[in-house]
């Protein structure tokens, strides 16, 4: 049983949607209520919440599925209110989305966040309206609304300060898209007056009326039967400047306004008295009038005979060297595009680095000492001739015995023994080289209370100049009293200049302090060239940063610390020369 009217209501299962739902069931009048979310579980959800709270009802409700940013899902939506019901009689396009969240938290450009606002609050609306006029157009009496946010009230439109307002710090997209919208609506305005079209009210006298039932037949506009419009007007939804007078309307006017709960126009104050004054139909009409009156729709195509090629050509004097400024692509994307992005090395590049500005002590006794050393004794001699022998397959294949066998990745090394990285010869090109020194500490006490870690990653961002990074436990384990998600540890990881100026600190003024320190293991390493050990509390106190100011961190609270040194030699024996040149020294049996 089909109950008149049908109305669909767009972003139906949260907010405001979901109230304007609400009080359209809870009417005394029958209907149809297209309940639509983007997707179908959401508006299940929904309806049932509904269902539960209102359960005598002479109305129905129907869940549907309709993304608006989904132009499949808006025909599909399309396709099924057609075969169901035949027609439509009420459109509220209540859909919208902000993403200015997602700018301000970096996971999106501003490009990116106010596209995609476009999309959804612009794009997504004009096409809904567009793709469901022809249902519209079967009804005796069609109504059209659009739910907007008080940045884009046809008030504010015709505001002249209106756009210094968007302008306003902070950059929000969402205001533009509101209004954005509303613009489309705005456009067509005088076309609609002539065809027949009400006049929307707007500010203070609207609420007025509304309270007194004055407007009860002017809840929106009718669409011509000659065709849809790309913009229809609707009932200007006022927001924060009105919030008070709209819980009282709310309860007497449920069936004919509702509330916008979104975000206010917070970009620029504004006195209350500047739109009472812009709420009057004088200056509305003044306004209006200076609107352009024909749509997007309705523009003319690009001219053919207008080649920009033959006007550059044309041109006496050549552009500026602004004009020709390259920024260099994001993404590489591959030697055969057009685009290529420059060396590191080049200032336009964008992943140059300056520098460098300063000269380590250390690294300037490797570049022109350490470094010629350490090629001669790592030197080969291969006479004229010597041809390299070719070395087997280092992963061992399937012997093929069964059909499950195929396609099958290579076996391991016999025994479980890592794949170990190949080893090249040195030359002067790969020289072993610092690389990075990463310092970790892992502090048991955080399970009980957070001052630990602080304290840890406090002392570490002092020897180190890096902002420490906190680390998360990924399993519970019992036993240690360790739950998943509970931050533990804290790591910094120090490259270029800092490492060298780490490294020649710590071996020239931390180490030689310790009593008895015999040195590094030597079978510490991961068999690829890096090599770690590790320091006490105490050890770590010694440091000068924590030394000068021992006082401002709690003695029992500083914790010891690993440090991993990590160096582009592909074996541990190459690894442990470059840092015995370097001045860390090593005890014990030495495993490569």
């Amino acid at each position: 049983m089909v109950l008149s009217p049908v109305m669909l209501i767009t972003g139906a299962n949260t907010g405001l949607g979901l109230e304007t739902v609400k009080a359209m069931y809870k009417s005394d009048r029958p209907s149809t209520i297209l309940v639509c979310g983007r997707s179908i579980q959401k508006a299940q959800d929904a309806v049932a919440s509904l269902l539960v709270e209102v359960p005598d009802s002479k109305s129905k409700l129907v869940a549907m599925q309709c993304d608006i940013s989904d132009d499949g899902s808006i025909q599909a939506a399309f396709e099924k209110v057609e075969s169901d019901f035949g027609h439509l009689d009420v459109l509220i396009n209540n859909a919208g989305a902000g993403f200015d969240h997602e700018f301000y938290s970096g996971n999106m450009t501003m490009r990116q966040a106010w596209n995609a606002s476009w999309d959804v609050n612009v794009s997504g609306t004009q096409w809904m309206t567009y793709t469901f006029a022809p249902l519209l157009i079967k009804s005796p009496d069609p109504r059209l609304l659009f739910v907007t946010s008080g940045t884009s009230s046809l008030v504010e439109t015709f505001d002249p300060d209106f756009s210094n307002g968007l302008n306003c710090p902070p950059p929000a997209g969402w205001p533009k898209t509101e209004a954005g919208n509303l613009r489309l609506v705005a456009v067509g305005v005088e076309k609609l007056k002539h065809m027949g079209a009400l006049d929307p009210s707007v500010g203070g006298n609207f609420i007025k009326d509304v309270v007194e039932g004055k407007r009860d037949a002017h809840t929106g506009l009718v669409i011509r039967r000659s065709g849809p419009q790309p913009c229809v007007h609707s009932v200007d939804f006022i927001s924060a400047f009105a919030t008070m007078a709209l819980r009282e309307m709310r309860r007497q006017a449920t069936g004919l306004v509702a509330y916008d709960s979104r975000p206010a126009f917070a970009l620029c104050n504004k006195r209350a008295a500047s739109l009472r004054n812009f709420s009057s139909p004088q200056i509305l009409a003044q306004n209006a009038n200076e609107l352009e009156d024909s749509s997007s729709f309705e523009a003319e195509p690009i001219s053919e005979s207008w080649d920009p090629l033959e006007f550059s050509k044309a041109r006496t004097d050549p552009l500026p060297p602004s004009r020709y400024q390259f920024r260099p692509p994001k993404y590489y994307r591959g030697p055969l595009h057009p685009h290529q992005p420059p060396r590191p090395s080049d200032p336009a590049s964008r992943e140059f680095i300056p520098g460098p500005f300063t000269a380590p002590r250390l690294a300037q006794t490797y570049t022109s000492t350490f470094a010629p050393d350490l090629m001669t004794l790592a030197y080969q001699h291969y006479p004229p001739g010597y041809t390299a022998p070719t070395k087997g397959e280092r992963l061992r294949s399937w012997d093929e015995s069964s059909p499950y066998h195929k396609g099958r990745p290579l076996r391991g090394p016999r025994g479980g023994d890592p794949l170990r990285m190949l080893r090249k010869p040195i030359t002067f090109r790969n020289i072993p080289r610092l690389e990075a020194i990463t310092v970790h500490s892992f502090v048991s006490k955080a399970t009980e209370d957070s001052s630990s870690l602080h304290v840890a990653g406090m002392a570490l961002q002092a020897i180190t100049g890096v902002r420490a990074q906190a680390h998360a436990a990924k399993h519970n384990v019992v036993q240690w009293g360790i739950r998943a998600g509970k931050h533990l540890s804290v790591t910094c990881e120090i490259k270029g200049e800092d490492a060298y100026h780490f490294l020649a600190k710590t071996v020239d003024v931390v180490l030689p302090r310790i009593k008895d320190w015999k040195g590094v293991k030597g079978s510490s390493g991961d068999s690829s060239g890096n090599i770690a050990f590790g320091l006490t509390p105490d050890v770590l106190a010694l440091y000068p940063e924590i030394e000068v100011n021992y006082d401002s961190y709690p003695a029992k609270l500083i914790p010891g610390c690993h440090i991993i040194i990590k160096t582009s030699a592909r074996t541990d024996r190459e690894a442990r020369l470059l840092l015995t040149t370097l001045g860390l020294p090593f005890y014990g049996k030495f495993v490569n």
